[in-house]
């Protein structure tokens, strides 16, 4: 959970929650015992994104937690959690209930202590953004508009005498307007600032964020730069962003119809007089998160509603959670393959024998898990779809490893999944190609006709 409103009010409120315990009284032994925590502190540092394993396939991310006692704890995400590093960012208040209390020597971690905490299965965590100081202004106006006056942002609104928030944003030694601090960011021209105001991008701008949905990927890598298109859209409008990586795609599965929130992005105009908009990996500030693939995004009832599979809309650009069964799984298709860890994209043979990914273009002998790709009808009592999924996603649904299913006979492959007939799950669900969608599809299936892909999938029991 996120509180972007009332921020003092909220760390006051998360604080007399979790101020209970303290890193000092953290024992493992107690925790081993059954005794949980809750905890609350100020985020000092995030780590790089580490790759651990006996094939160096498991990314992990170190979280330095500092309480009041001015006491230290490591804080680690495991594999698809680090997304969730995205979220959090350095003099950010952290609570953390019911972390998972392991060992620094079982997992390698140097530190002073030798406890450290992790994202169990009943963990939950509670987030308060550091937001610089902003001071209330009040204005009178009949219209309603955004200026941009220097480094300066003024608002005006409907309203006779409005409160609104004024900020002085800086500029840099080029003059782009710096917007990494201003507190309200959304959309490629919607700016909300308690009701939404319309503006347009312009030159020069910086540290800027947009939210908006996954149009079109493809890449072009050259000896020295590794480029990838992304196109977004949203309701107001659609942009290009060139998306600028130290040396491969690391942003994990990506696809048309995703809900995407990017920050660190800067604009500047082409020597054609375009509006171009870039993003570049190790620039501070810079994140990128996949808001369709979340791992909370499922049992965390305040980042969804629940809809009707006959709810379903292809024109709409949304991800839907619906609870949905298994439902004539003899028609559903299966298959396993090596894909390329860091994009989750199918790793094709070479004439010469190497493995390569098409689409981050480069060579991934060394990079490559198996992995399952998975066509399968779900189905409530209102419709019945085909979806469409692979990875994680997949596995979840067939309820076992890629693997474990590849080591099954193939007699036993072809029976397996009628197992599952009437299994239940609770799915997030995108139309992955709507009108005017490129040529980003992420797996390739023998029925190129399945529109709607299965981002998220978890297990569920007594499920009408």
């Amino acid at each position: 959970m996120v509180n972007m409103q009332d921020q003092d009010d909220d760390a006051m409120l998360i604080a007399a929650r979790f101020c209970s315990d303290s890193f000092s009284s953290v024992s493992l032994q107690q925790a081993q015992n059954g005794i949980s925590y809750s905890l609350y502190a100020r985020i000092e540092s995030i780590g790089p994104l580490e790759a651990k394993g006996s094939f160096c396939n498991v990314q992990r991310k170190q979280v330095t937690l500092v309480d009041n006692e001015d006491k230290r704890l490591k804080f680690l995400l495991w594999g698809e959690q680090v997304l969730l590093a995205n979220l959090l960012s350095v003099g950010s208040m952290l609570a953390l209930d019911q972390p998972y209390i392991t060992s620094s020597n079982d997992i390698a971690v140097e530190t002073d202590s030798e406890i450290c905490l992790e994202y169990g299965s009943a963990t939950q965590l509670y987030l308060v953004p550091f937001v610089q100081h902003e001071e209330q202004v009040y204005i009178s106006s009949s219209s309603s508009q955004i200026r941009h006056q220097g480094s300066r942002l003024s608002l005006t609104a409907l309203t006779p005498t409005p409160r609104v928030s004024q900020v002085s944003l800086p500029c840099d030694s080029l003059g782009s307007i710096d917007f990494s601090s201003y507190p309200f960011r959304k959309i490629i021209s919607l700016v909300e600032v308690s009701q939404s105001f319309i503006t347009d991008l312009t030159d020069k701008m910086t540290g800027f964020s947009l939210y908006g949905i996954v149009t079109d990927i493809h890449c072009e890598r050259s000896a020295k730069k590794v480029i990838f298109y992304l196109g977004i859209e949203d309701t107001s409008g659609s942009i290009l962003a060139k998306l600028h990586f130290v040396s491969s795609w690391s942003l994990g599965r990506l696809s048309p119809g995703h809900s995407v929130f990017i920050s660190g992005l800067s604009s500047n105009t082409s020597k054609k007089n375009r509006l171009e908009v870039s993003w570049f990996e190790n620039q501070p500030g810079s994140s990128f998160i996949n808001l369709s693939c979340l791992p909370a995004l499922l049992n965390s009832s305040c980042l969804h509603k629940l809809s009707r599979l006959s709810d379903l809309s292809t024109e709409a650009s949304c991800t839907y959670i619906c609870r949905v069964r298994l439902d004539q799984v003899s028609q559903c298709h299966v298959n396993t393959d090596f894909a390329h860890s860091s994009c989750g994209r199918p790793a094709k043979l070479t004439p010469s024998g190497n493995l390569e990914c098409s689409f981050c273009q480069c060579s991934c002998d060394s990079e490559v898990v198996r992995t399952l790709f998975l066509k399968i009808p779900v189905a409530d009592e209102t419709a019945k779809i085909f979806g469409w999924c692979s990875g994680p996603t997949a596995a979840e649904m067939l309820q076992i490893s890629p693997d474990e299913f590849f080591e099954l006979p193939e007699d036993e492959q072809f029976m397996y999944p009628s197992s599952l007939e009437n299994e239940c799950f609770v799915v997030a669900l995108v139309n992955s190609k709507q009108p005017g969608y490129g040529r980003g599809h992420c797996i390739d299936l023998e029925d190129d006709a399945v529109s709607w892909e299965i981002t998220r999938a978890q297990n569920v029991n007594n499920v009408g």
